[in-house]
C-alpha cells in the first residue's frame, strides 16, 4: 500500500526524511516541487542529483534522473553542468554522457525488433511524451528501443540538448561498425552542423572508410561527411608523415581532419575560421 508521505504531520516527517539516504530524497524532490518544498522544510537541503555517489545510481537511474534535475532548472534549461554527450559506432550505436570531466553513464539504441533478444528488466522511460522501451541487463548497460536507430539517436540527442544550456558532441566511429549503424552516422553527420550543436571531436578508424594505403586519397574518405567540402589548402609534414586536411563545414564551421602515426583520423571542430592556425605551404 503507498504511502502518503506529504501528507503526514510534519514532525513525523521530519522523523522519517532523517532516516532515509541520500538517493532516496534526490528521486522524491524531483518527483515534484511541492515535494522539493516540503523536503527542505524538513532540513533537506542540496537535494540534486549531481550532488548524489554516481556508484549508488545504475545507468537507468542517472538517465531518468539527469533530464528530471535539467528540468527543474528556471525555464527547464540547465546551466549548471556542461554535458559532454559521445556518440560512438562499434557493434551498435551507443551515447556516453559525461558532466565536466567525470563520466557518468552510457546507454545504447537499438532497433525495436530486437527487444525480445535482451534478457533483462524491462522497463519503459517517457521523453517529451514519447514511450521508449528500455532494458537493463545484468552488466548495467541500458539499450533503449525504437523503430530504427537513426531516428533514435537524434531524438535522444535533442532531449539532452533542450534540457542542458552547454552541451557539447564528439563522434567515435570504429571499424566495427554494423551495417545499419552506419546509416545512423549519415543521419548524425546532418544532425550536428545544426546551430543547437558543437561538435568538439571526432575520431574515426580508418577502415571504416578505406585501407591505409598510399596514394592517400582524402575525397574517398570524407565522402560519408555530406555536409562538407574538402578545401584547397592541403598540407603534408613529411618528416613524420601527417596529414592535414582543412574541410569548410555548415555556416562558418572548420574542421581540422589528420592522419595519425597510428592509423587513425581525428577531426576538431571550430565555430570561428579564426581559431584555426594554418601554417604556409612555403613555410
Amino acid at each position: 500500500m503507498p504511502l502518503p508521505l506529504l501528507q503526514i504531520p510534519y514532525v513525523a516527517l521530519r522523523y522519517v526524511t532523517n532516516h532515509m539516504s541520500h538517493v532516496e530524497l534526490v528521486k522524491i524532490s524531483l518527483c515534484s516541487r511541492k515535494a522539493d518544498r516540503t523536503l527542505k522544510r524538513c532540513g533537506q537541503k542540496e537535494l540534486s542529483y549531481f550532488n548524489i555517489d554516481k556508484y549508488s545510481l545504475n545507468n537507468l537511474e542517472h538517465l531518468e534522473l539527469s533530464l528530471m534535475e535539467a528540468g527543474r532548472a528556471e525555464g527547464g534549461i540547465s546551466t549548471a553542468r556542461h554535458v559532454n554527450l559521445c556518440v560512438g559506432f562499434r557493434d551498435s550505436v551507443e551515447i556516453t554522457v559525461t558532466y565536466g570531466r567525470s563520466y557518468i553513464y552510457s546507454f545504447k539504441i537499438e532497433c525495436l525488433n530486437k527487444l525480445d533478444q535482451f534478457a533483462g528488466i524491462q522497463k519503459s522511460l517517457t521523453l517529451k511524451d514519447t514511450f521508449i522501451p528500455v532494458v537493463l541487463t545484468e552488466d548495467n548497460k541500458i539499450h533503449t528501443f525504437f523503430n530504427n536507430r537513426d531516428d533514435g539517436l537524434n531524438f535522444l540527442l535533442r532531449c539532452f540538448n533542450e534540457k542542458f544550456r552547454y552541451v557539447t558532441h564528439s563522434l567515435d566511429v570504429s571499424s566495427y561498425v554494423m551495417p545499419d549503424a552506419l546509416e545512423s552516422l549519415r543521419k548524425f553527420i546532418h544532425y550536428f552542423p545544426l546551430g543547437e550543436v558543437f561538435l568538439s571531436s571526432v575520431s574515426i578508424q580508418s577502415e571504416v572508410y578505406v585501407a591505409m594505403s598510399e596514394p592517400f586519397e582524402v575525397e574517398y574518405i570524407l565522402s560519408g561527411l555530406q555536409k562538407c567540402r574538402v578545401s584547397d589548402r592541403l598540407q603534408r609534414d613529411t618528416s613524420s608523415d601527417y596529414l592535414n586536411v582543412f574541410v569548410k563545414g555548415a555556416g562558418d564551421k572548420v574542421a581540422m581532419i589528420k592522419k595519425l602515426k597510428w592509423r587513425s583520423f581525428t577531426m576538431d571542430v571550430y565555430s570561428d575560421p579564426d581559431a584555426v592556425c594554418v601554417k604556409d605551404e612555403e613555410e
